[in-house]
């Protein structure tokens, strides 16, 4: 059995403000198609100067509909999983990276934990397939510098446990 040093699981499903910012959002998306589909296809009067189509105008809304679906699923589904061990620092983020990675612990140059500036950003970002970024709601970030010459940012909401966890996995005096 392997001992883990740090765990953590970061996700928006308890964040309310994101809940009322895509209600919102598919409501201002919604609400004109809906009166549209209201004047022109209850009342049967041409909605807009140049009127679409009843079934295009419904196929429309339906569309606009599953993507603001879409895009709301992805959010709350949006997980991002750490585990450090004495193998390496393994993680995912779903949906993007579903599947387990490791960075062995030989990988490692060097790290650094500090909180993020307030630009930080939420999800997963690449840059120049030199870095890559990987944030849901920490206000911390593990950054790993590779022997490949390849930095991974890895949010968190748990410095000191990271920064800890990190330092068992590679003393500083072993780091390159």
């Amino acid at each position: 059995m392997r001992r883990i040093f740090y765990e953590e699981e970061q996700h928006l499903k308890n964040s309310q403000w994101l809940y009322i910012f895509m209600l919102v959002v598919t409501m201002g998306a919604m609400l004109p198609l809906i009166t549209g589909i209201y004047w022109q296809i209850l009342k049967g009067e041409p909605w807009g100067d140049k009127p679409m189509s009843n079934e295009g105008l419904v196929a429309l809304s339906v569309s606009v509909f599953l993507i603001c679906c879409l895009v709301t699923w992805i959010l709350f589904s949006m997980k991002l999983h750490v585990i450090i061990d004495a193998e390496g620092v393994h993680y995912r983020f779903f949906p993007y990276e579903p599947k387990w990675h490791l960075i062995r612990r030989e990988e490692i140059i060097d790290f650094d934990v500090r909180k993020k500036n307030i630009f930080s950003r939420l999800g997963y970002h690449r840059k120049w397939l030199k870095s890559k970024t990987m944030n849901v709601n920490g206000f911390a970030h593990l950054s790993l510098f590779l022997i490949n010459g390849k930095k991974l940012k890895l949010g968190s909401n748990n410095p000191e446990g990271l920064k800890w966890a990190m330092r068992k996995l590679i003393p500083k005096n072993e780091i390159i």
